[in-house]
C-alpha cells in the first residue's frame, strides 16, 4: 500500500477553524475552499498562496463550486443561503435564499444558468441563478438532504441524507425514478460515476457503496475506515476511488477488486471533502485541522 511518489505536495493555510469543501477549477490550477470561519478562499495550486477572499456567509460555507468559465464562484452555507461570486473582484453577485435550514451541497448545471442545492429542511431545491429564483422543489425525504449530485446528462440527480435511503429522480417532473437501499446509518455524500452507469455513497456507518443506476442494486462495498465517511468519488476513468473520513485518512481503492491502494495521513482531524484533479493524477482534501492539502496519488 506504499508508493515513493504518493504524498503530501502542498499545504494551503488560512482558514480560521475547520475546512468543510475544497474543490479544484477546471483547468487543474486553482483551488477553492470553504470553512467554519464562513469564508470562501481562492488558492494558488503552483505556489499554495491565497489569491482572495470572500466574505459573506455567517456560518459554516459547506459547499463551493467553479463556474465552467471559472469566472465565479458559487457556495452554500448553514447560514441556510446560496451565493454567487464575482472571481476576480470578489464581489457577491446574487444571493439565493429559500432553505429554511443548512443548505448542505450545490451542483451547477452547465452553462451555469441553473443549480441544484440540498438541505437541512428535507429538499432538494432547482434555482435560476440568472434570476435569483427557485424553479422547483423537490421534497420526499423524511430527514435532512446532505447530498446531491447531477447525472452527466443532466436529466436526472441523486440525493441522500439523514434516513439512509438514495433516491434517484428526474430533473424536468420531479418524478422519483428509483430507490437505493442498504446503508444503515445517514449518508453524507452521493455522486455519479464520469459515465453516468454507477454512484457511489458515503456513510455514517463507515462503508462506502457502489450502485447500479439502472437497477438499484448495490454492486460493491469499500470497508477500512474507522469513522463515518464524509466523500467518496470516481476517478475521471472510473478505475478507483478516492474517500475522506472523520478518522482524518483519505484512502484511494481499486473498483473491481474493492483493495485499498493507498492510505494518505497527515489532516489531524476528520477530513470533511476529497476530490480528485481533472487528470486523476492528485488529489485535493480539506480537513477539520483547518487545512486545505494537495496529494499526489500513485501511478
Amino acid at each position: 500500500m506504499s508508493d515513493q511518489a504518493a504524498g503530501e505536495i502542498r499545504r494551503f493555510e488560512g482558514h480560521e477553524d475547520g475546512v468543510a469543501c475544497a474543490v479544484f477549477s477546471s483547468g487543474d490550477d486553482l483551488a477553492a475552499s470553504g470553512g467554519e470561519d464562513g469564508t470562501v478562499r481562492l488558492w494558488d495550486l503552483e505556489t499554495g498562496g491565497q489569491i482572495r477572499q470572500y466574505n459573506g456567509h455567517t456560518d459554516w460555507v459547506t459547499g463551493v463550486q467553479f463556474s465552467s468559465d471559472t469566472k465565479r464562484l458559487l457556495s452554500c452555507g448553514e447560514d441556510g443561503t446560496i451565493r454567487l461570486w464575482d472571481l476576480e473582484s470578489g464581489e457577491e453577485l446574487l444571493r439565493l435564499q429559500g432553505h429554511t435550514f443548512v443548505v448542505s451541497s450545490v451542483v451547477l448545471f452547465s452553462g451555469d444558468r441553473r443549480a441544484l442545492s440540498s438541505g437541512g429542511d428535507s429538499t432538494v431545491r432547482l434555482w435560476d441563478l440568472e434570476t435569483g429564483s427557485e424553479i422547483r422543489r423537490y421534497p420526499g425525504h423524511a430527514w435532512g438532504v446532505w447530498s446531491v449530485d447531477l447525472s452527466p446528462d443532466e436529466r436526472s440527480f441523486l440525493s441522500a441524507g439523514g434516513e439512509a435511503v438514495i433516491r434517484l429522480r428526474d430533473v424536468e417532473t420531479g418524478d422519483e425514478i428509483r430507490r437505493f437501499r442498504g446503508h444503515t446509518g445517514k449518508i453524507w455524500s452521493v455522486t455519479f460515476s464520469p459515465d453516468g452507469i454507477y454512484a457511489l455513497s458515503g456513510s455514517q456507518d463507515m462503508t462506502i457503496r457502489g450502485w447500479d443506476i439502472a437497477t438499484g442494486v448495490e454492486l460493491g462495498r469499500f470497508v477500512g475506515h474507522t469513522e463515518w465517511v464524509y466523500r467518496a468519488v470516481f476517478s475521471p476513468d472510473c478505475r478507483r476511488i478516492l474517500s475522506s473520513s472523520g478518522d482524518g485518512t483519505i484512502r484511494l481503492w481499486d473498483v473491481e477488486t474493492g483493495d485499498e491502494l493507498h492510505r494518505f495521513e497527515g489532516h489531524g482531524k476528520g477530513v470533511r471533502s476529497v476530490q480528485f484533479s481533472q487528470d486523476g493524477d492528485r488529489a485535493l482534501s480539506a480537513g477539520l485541522d483547518g487545512t486545505v492539502r494537495l496529494w499526489k496519488l500513485p501511478e
